[in-house]
């Protein structure tokens, strides 16, 4: 049935896409799609609005990759491919009877979400005060590493949503220079990405035996999570070590570059899943090591988002935006 007061939105990872139905501000019919096969939008779309009965006229989308104006947005690591996926704005719209698609970055959407976040859906990492109407920053380990903030602007925070985790990462003692060094003998450009996300735990894994001249093995994410966090492998608790090490120094940069003193908050999949060992580790010594600029970056609080579905609620609230 089509119903202008029902609006259509989606969260669009690398892993897993998800849609919900907004009605009267409200979020309702969350349901979860890995990428099929053949990667597609429209169909995991069409089948979520057939299976609600539902066709609505307007919708947003928040997607890996997407930037405003873009027609065209190229995905990478979506699913199991490696390779790009390209999807045309104006085709999806068009396939799901839309009069209106609007398409935000996925991490301008979790931007847009953190004002609203509620204490249960935050945990805080160390000391710091946040500022009001200054500025946030926002970022996120997952399937990549996703980067945004917010600015005050006529009486209200406004997105600048941008691509820094593909940043150029670099080490902040001897060990973590010399796996950055053999990463960089393997991808050419070592971004932040290629060790802070998902693929970056595998990446990180096989940095570290490499380098200690240990037999290669394959771990998935999940795997080097479990045995880090456990302690069963030393070199998957080295993994996770490194990883929070490195997390808080390009958080710290995030922070640098935004005067960001409003906080920090770190998004992602990652996280939440390893939320007492973050805490515990060097990512908040690493976020305020930054020499003369340390008073200023102790002051800074970050925060770890746990809310299930930060992006979803971030497009309901871009579509409050565009009334």
């Amino acid at each position: 049935m089509t119903d202008p007061a029902i609006s259509l939105i989606a969260d669009i990872g690398g892993t897993n896409m998800r849609f919900a139905l907004v009605e009267g501000g409200e979020i309702r019919a969350s349901t979860s799609y890995p990428w099929p096969d053949k990667p597609s939008l429209a169909e995991p779309a069409l089948h979520f609005l057939r299976s609600h009965n539902a066709q609505p006229k307007r919708a947003a989308f928040a997607s890996a990759n997407a930037q405003p104006g873009f027609e065209v947005i190229r995905m990478v690591n979506v699913g199991e491919h490696e390779n790009l996926y390209t999807y045309n704005v104006s085709e999806i719209r068009t396939a799901l009877g839309l009069e209106s698609l609007y398409m935000l970055n996925d991490f301008a959407a979790i931007a847009l979400a953190v004002p609203h976040m509620q204490p249960e859906h935050l945990i805080k990492v160390g000391g710091g005060t946040a500022v009001a109407e200054r500025p946030i920053g926002i970022i996120g380990p997952g399937t990549g590493l996703g980067c945004s903030s917010l600015v005050w602007a006529n009486g209200r925070y406004m997105v600048v949503s941008g691509e820094g985790g593909h940043v150029t990462i670099g080490g902040t003692d001897k060990r973590e220079c010399t796996l950055i060094e053999w990463l960089h003998n393997k991808f050419t450009h070592v971004s932040a990405e290629r060790v802070l996300s998902g693929p970056g735990l595998m990446n990180l894994h096989e940095a570290v035996r490499a380098v200690d001249n240990l037999p290669a093995i394959e771990r998935t994410p999940a795997e080097i999570l479990k045995l880090g966090l456990s302690g069963e492998d030393a070199v998957c608790r080295e993994v996770l070590e490194v990883f929070c090490s490195l997390l808080g120094s390009v958080a710290g940069n995030l922070a640098l570059v935004q005067a960001a003193a409003g906080g920090i908050y770190i998004a992602g999949g990652i996280p939440p899943r390893m939320s007492d060992f973050l805490a515990q580790s060097a990512f908040r010594k690493k976020f305020s090591a930054k020499g003369r600029y340390l008073d200023f970056l102790e002051a800074i609080p970050t925060y770890i988002v746990t809310h299930p579905s930060p992006g979803l609620l971030g497009a309901s609230i871009a579509l409050q935006q565009t009334d």
